[in-house]
């Protein structure tokens, strides 16, 4: 890509589009390629391989950002629902304790009064 990129005025496609198929392969396997081509023979269009290459592993990175926000938006949603379980224990555990409490203080009072 390097190469490709500082030479100006040349056009190095023909000696470097063999290369970028076999990156392509390498990289997405050759039921990728073999879809690339058909779908270019039936829409009568030719692209350069880096150019399939470079869109192609664009569109892997956008998956994959969409996949990790998709996870990140679950997790944040499991948080927020832990989050008010865990209140809802707490309160339920402060309600089962309070009247135990309350009767302990009264007969403490009372104790304290007779003496």
């Amino acid at each position: 890509m390097h190469i490709e990129n500082t030479t100006k005025g040349r056009d190095l496609s023909p000696a470097t589009d063999e290369l970028w198929k076999k990156f392509y392969v390498r990289q997405f396997g050759i039921e990728s390629a073999n879809l690339v081509v058909e779908r270019m023979g039936q829409k009568r269009v030719i692209f350069k391989w880096k150019q399939l290459y470079e869109a192609k592993l664009k569109d892997r990175e956008e998956a994959t950002q969409k996949s990790l926000d998709r996870i990140k938006k679950r997790y944040q949603e499991e948080d927020a629902s832990l989050g008010h379980l865990l209140v809802d224990f707490v309160l339920s555990v402060t309600n089962l304790f309070l009247p135990t409490r309350v009767q302990y203080v009264v007969s403490y009072h009372i104790s304290c009064s007779s003496d």
